[in-house]
């Protein structure tokens, strides 16, 4: 689970400024420390990239083209590390992340790289943690609800964790237990049953072709 760009502006520790772009539906899956002129072929997108720009070019014409390749990787946001090269993020850098909507967010020289980058890496590994708790706690509430209610039990916790109805069916498509509303799911659900899965094409010949079976005969397997 991608950790929000908003979380990570909140860490007032990290003393981190948005400068441009729209930050509020940002997600970031990793932070990447990367000083390279053209990093692009080093990342996968969804990034946060930290820099100095200390490989940055002075021109423009320079700057705008490394957003641009940034941009076009798909890069979630760039963090720009202010003091050391630059005083400020350069002009050409925060018109064309503004141009693109590519947010922009200013580093201060006393928070290390390090630092966003274990921050983000931890809210990571606590957000999994958190997701395995809920997926083994529902486990276990959805089998004391059914050794309790029996198939009532299931398909009502189902129904709740998931937020819709559910029907359950037994092999002759018979309705066993549905939730509330998860009745009148019954009839689409028994006539996809019984429809069964969609071979695939193919898979039963061609009128006309080679490939299938001749004179009404059973047509041949066909390898997976």
């Amino acid at each position: 689970m991608p950790v929000p760009l908003t979380w990570l502006l909140a860490q007032e520790d990290l003393g981190l400024r948005a400068v441009s772009g729209d930050v509020e539906p940002v997600e970031i899956a990793w932070a990447h420390a990367i000083e390279l002129e053209d990093p692009s072929p080093w990342l996968a997108g969804g990034e946060l990239v930290l820099t100095t720009g200390i490989r940055l070019p002075r021109t423009i014409a320079e700057q705008t083209a490394y957003v641009e390749r940034l941009h076009g990787v798909g890069v979630a946001a760039l963090a720009f590390g202010v003091g050391l090269r630059y005083a400020s993020i350069p002009r050409g850098v925060v018109e064309r992340c503004a141009e693109l909507g590519l947010p922009l967010v200013e580093v201060p020289l006393p928070t290390p790289f390090v630092a966003v980058a274990q921050r983000i890496a931890q809210r990571l590994a606590d957000q999994d943690r958190e997701a395995l708790r809920r997926v083994v706690a529902f486990q276990q509430s959805v089998t004391r609800a059914t050794l309790r209610d029996g198939a009532g039990g299931l398909v009502g916790g189902l129904s709740r964790e998931l937020g819709c109805a559910v029907v359950l069916l037994d092999e002759h498509l018979h309705v066993v237990a549905a939730s509330r509303g998860g009745a009148g799911l019954a009839p689409a659900a028994a006539a996809g049953r019984a429809a069964g899965p969609r071979p695939p094409p193919g898979a039963g010949g061609r009128p006309g072709g080679g490939g299938g079976a001749r004179g009404g005969g059973p047509a041949p397997p066909v390898a997976r």
